[in-house]
C-alpha cells in the first residue's frame, strides 16, 4: 500500500514538473506575438496615411509635367539664343533652391521621427512626395542639359552655365532619392513614383539667331540707323519706282 501511495506520488511530481515549463512556454508564446505585432504596427503605414502619400505623389508628377511643358514653352518663345540661354540659367537657379528646399525638408523629417514627433506612417508618405518631387527636378535638369547643348558655349558661359553645374545638380538630386527613400516611395505609391502625365519629353529647341541683328537672310546689322526711314531712302533715281504711273502702269508725262 505504501509503495503504491509512493508510485502514486511521484507520477503527480512528474507531472507537475512538466506542467510548470509548458505553463511557461504557453506565456511566452502568447507574449511574442503581441510584442511583434506592436513592433509592426509602429513601423506601418496607415491607409489613411498610405492614401495622403498617393495623393502628395500625384499632384508633385502633376505639377512636374507642367514645369517641363513651361519650360519648352519659354525656350519655343525665346526670340534670341541670349533669351534661350537667360531661361536656361534662370531654371537652373530654380531647381538649385529647390533642392535646398527639399534638402531642409528630409533633414526636418529625419529629425521629427527621430524625436518620436511624427509616426512611421507620416514620415513615409512625405518621403514619398519629396521622392517624386525630386524627380521632377532630375528631368528638368536633363532638358536644361539638352537645350544647353544646342547653345554657344560663351552664351551660357556668361550665366554661369556649363556641364558642371548641370551634373552638380543631377548628383544632389540622385543623392537626395538614393535608395532608402526610393524604396520607400515605391512602398507608398508602386515603381513609378516620379513619372510624369507627359513621361520625359525632350524639348524642341527651335534655331534662333545670336542677336536682334543677326537673323536669317538679314546680313545688315540692325543698329537703329533704319528706323524711321522710308523703304524709297538711299534708292538711285534708276531705283526709284515712276510715282507718275497710272494704275494701269502708263505713265501720265507728257
Amino acid at each position: 500500500m505504501k509503495r503504491t501511495s509512493l508510485i502514486g506520488a511521484l507520477i503527480v511530481a512528474a507531472a507537475l514538473l512538466v506542467a510548470v515549463p509548458a505553463v511557461g512556454l504557453a506565456a511566452d508564446s502568447a507574449s511574442a506575438p503581441a510584442a511583434l505585432q506592436e513592433n509592426e504596427t509602429a513601423n506601418e503605414t496607415a491607409p489613411g496615411e498610405r492614401l495622403s502619400g498617393v495623393v502628395g505623389v500625384g499632384e508633385a508628377e502633376l505639377e512636374g509635367d507642367v514645369d517641363k511643358r513651361a519650360f519648352g514653352i519659354q525656350i519655343a518663345n525665346a526670340s534670341t539664343q541670349q533669351a534661350q540661354a537667360d531661361v536656361v540659367a534662370d531654371r537652373l537657379s530654380d531647381l538649385e533652391k529647390r533642392l535646398d528646399e527639399f534638402e531642409q525638408r528630409k533633414e526636418e523629417l529625419d529629425r521629427q521621427r527621430e524625436a518620436g514627433e511624427i509616426g512611421a506612417g507620416k514620415y513615409n508618405a512625405e518621403l514619398a512626395r519629396l521622392a517624386a518631387e525630386t524627380e521632377t527636378v532630375k528631368q528638368l535638369s536633363n532638358q536644361s542639359a539638352q537645350v544647353s547643348a544646342e547653345l554657344p558655349a560663351d552664351l551660357l558661359e556668361e550665366r554661369g552655365v556649363n556641364a558642371t553645374r548641370i551634373q552638380h545638380l543631377s548628383e544632389r538630386a540622385s543623392e537626395l532619392s538614393g535608395p532608402e527613400v526610393a524604396e520607400i516611395a515605391r512602398g507608398i505609391a508602386g515603381d513609378s513614383v516620379g513619372e510624369t502625365p507627359g513621361g520625359d519629353r525632350p524639348v524642341d529647341v527651335p534655331d534662333r539667331p545670336e542677336g536682334p541683328g543677326d537673323r536669317p537672310g538679314d546680313d545688315r546689322p540692325d543698329n537703329g540707323q533704319n528706323i524711321g526711314k522710308s523703304p524709297d531712302d538711299g534708292m538711285t533715281d534708276d531705283d526709284q519706282p515712276d510715282r507718275n504711273q497710272t494704275g494701269n502702269g502708263q505713265s501720265d508725262r507728257p
